[in-house]
């Protein structure tokens, strides 16, 4: 049965019309030119395979039920697809027709078509349509140049990125809202990245989403340097035309910019904040010097908040500073715990035997004896002493300290000829190395001194005292903690020759300079109050000794351990004092 003339015209017109639907872009954009796309969204899967699709379609097209003479309607579609596709694709026609039957009459696997009968006005209507979708889809019609289509609504759809029309590619542009070069960038991205077909459309709509995204946030981005946000502009400015290679070139310069710039910034804060912690060590050095060791330790601590991390040998030098003059403001306990920190620190950084791990060990083993912590403080020192005769020989100053403090430690334990050896070593590296009148050398005079005054060698003792405080009030001043030192111990000599009214001047100078320079409650005070309480016990001035030694007591208590050997001494004397009121 042939088709009447004018609805071959009708097809043939409305053929001119179609895209080519040779895969789910085609299907969708026919679905679109008869203004069905949104009843139809939810009912047809455009990948589906034809057999499966084009009655699937034709259901949901239109619900009149299934063809009663369905024969007819595909011998029509044959003889129209033979006119449309040329004599070369009669053959594929009429194989893709005998694919097609099965499906379209009494088929038990398109269940999706009703059995309702068509109704005779809706026939012609019907017959238009299968005849449209059958040859659209399995030809390779002239129409398959076609690229861009538009619908009823005024919606441009894609299916291919070449040969669109430029009134088309306008619309488009016009309807994605964004320029032409903009545009032109998206066909290249889509080629470049392989797309299939079914998916341009939609894949073109989300790049034309996500670039004005792209636009929005670029114009939000600010910066106060002109050449980073010279760059940004050059950036956007790219995007806008679509040349994101040279966008991303521009914005990775910015980025290398911004960073180069904090990290110079990160360097200069760094060296700002090395500098500060610096002068605040120096202002710690100052007060040191001045013999405020409350001030001097506050600064110390303030220049190791300070410094930025990662400067860990700088850190064990201001922990060591700050262990100097907590120790010298008799607060031993924090002490040991900056002298243990810096030790810590430069063993690891350091290895066990640089000059600094020996600083460490020296400070520690002073201050253990300080405590009365001999045995601890005596395997410091020899460790000490072994590393700087190892770095320095047998003749350094270094060494000289070291000797000097392993023998303070002997003197405490009573070893005196092992202390006296060892003096006698120190002062002879001091005075050759440093000169007559250093207060190195005084301080080893006045510990020789010292060791022979408690053997009693009185005469052995003085001139070295005597010596030692000309040297240390030359070079130190008169009221340095170190002359005081040296005018106890030469007010204890005094007062065993009998010389009382000069051991009282000299201990009351020698109180007088450590409560000033040191503070009321230093240890050394304490001791020269006990001293000074202790001649007035002897003279029967036991109501001047009182008070002395009370306080004595009560500093001893602040600030030694409860085991020390001159907490000890200070209660024996203070009980002795009591037991005096109390006859």
């Amino acid at each position: 049965m042939a088709l009447p003339a004018k609805l071959k015209t009708k097809i043939s017109n409305f053929l001119r019309s179609l895209p080519n639907i040779d895969d789910s872009n085609g299907r969708r954009a026919f679905i679109y030119s008869v203004g069905l796309d949104s009843q139809l969204q939810d009912h047809i899967s455009f990948n589906q395979p034809v057999a499966e699709f084009i009655p699937l379609l034709i259901a949901n097209l239109f619900d009149y039920g299934k063809l009663n003479d369905g024969r007819y309607a595909l011998e029509a579609l044959l003889e129209t697809a033979k006119e449309h596709v040329g004599q070369d694709k009669k053959d594929y026609c009429e194989r893709l027709i005998r694919e097609l039957q099965p499906f379209l009459i009494d088929s038990e696997r398109n269940k999706n078509i009703a059995t309702v009968p068509l109704k005779p006005k809706f026939y012609q209507k019907a017959l238009i349509v299968i005849i449209l979708i059958a040859i659209a889809y399995y030809t390779y019609y002239k129409l398959q140049s076609i690229q861009g289509y538009k619908s009823e609504a005024g919606r441009v759809y894609i299916t291919n990125t070449q040969g669109i029309s430029d009134e088309t590619f306008q619309n488009l542009a016009k309807e994605l809202g964004v320029r032409d070069i903009a545009l032109k960038s998206f066909f290249k991205i889509l080629e470049q990245q392989q797309v299939p077909i079914e998916d341009l459309d939609q894949t073109l709509r989300e790049i034309a989403k996500r670039y004005k995204e792209l636009l929005a946030q670029v114009n939000i981005l600010q910066s106060d340097d002109p050449e980073i946000q010279n760059l940004k502009s050059q950036a956007q400015h790219a995007i806008e035309n679509g040349n994101f290679e040279e966008a991303e070139i521009l914005f990775n310069q910015a980025i290398t910019k911004n960073l180069d710039d904090a990290e110079r910034l990160q360097d200069s804060v760094e060296g700002h904040l090395l500098s500060a912690a610096a002068i605040k060590a120096t202002i710690g050095e100052l007060k040191f010097t001045l013999l405020d060791y409350t001030e001097s330790a506050k600064y110390a601590q303030q220049a190791i908040e300070l410094l930025p991390k990662g400067h860990d040998e700088i850190l064990s030098d201001y922990l060591n500073g700050l262990g100097y003059s907590l120790g010298l403001g008799g607060l031993y306990d924090q002490a040991e715990t900056a002298f243990l920190q810096a030790l810590t620190i430069r063993e690891t950084l350091l290895g066990k035997e640089d000059p600094k791990v020996g600083q460490s060990l020296n400070n520690l083993a002073v201050l253990y004896g300080i405590q009365g912590r001999y045995h601890e403080a005596k395997a410091l020192a020899e460790r000490a002493l072994e590393i700087s005769k190892r770095i320095w020989g047998s003749e350094d100053p270094n060494v000289a300290t070291s000797l000097n403090n392993l023998a303070e430690l002997c003197y405490e334990q009573k070893q005196y000829d092992e202390a006296e050896q060892l003096y006698q070593q120190s002062l002879s590296i001091r005075t050759k190395v440093l000169g007559e009148e250093h207060s190195h050398v005084a301080n080893s005079l006045n510990n020789l001194g010292l060791l022979y005054y408690v053997q009693g060698k009185y005469d052995m003792a003085a001139p070295l005292y005597q010596r030692a405080l000309a040297i240390d009030e030359k070079i130190l001043g008169k009221d340095h903690p170190d002359v005081a030192d040296i005018l106890d111990n030469l007010a204890a000599l005094y007062e065993k020759q009998c010389k009382t009214n000069l051991a009282e001047t000299l201990y009351k100078r020698a109180l007088e300079i450590y409560e000033t320079k040191l503070g009321k409650e230093h240890p050394s005070v304490a001791n020269t109050l006990n001293n000074l309480g202790g001649l007035y016990y002897r003279q029967g001035k036991y109501k001047q000794a009182k008070p002395l030694i009370e306080r004595a007591l009560d500093i001893a208590h602040k600030r030694l351990p409860d085991d020390h050997h001159q907490l000890q001494i200070y209660e024996k004397n203070y009980k002795d004092l009591l037991s005096v009121f109390s006859e």
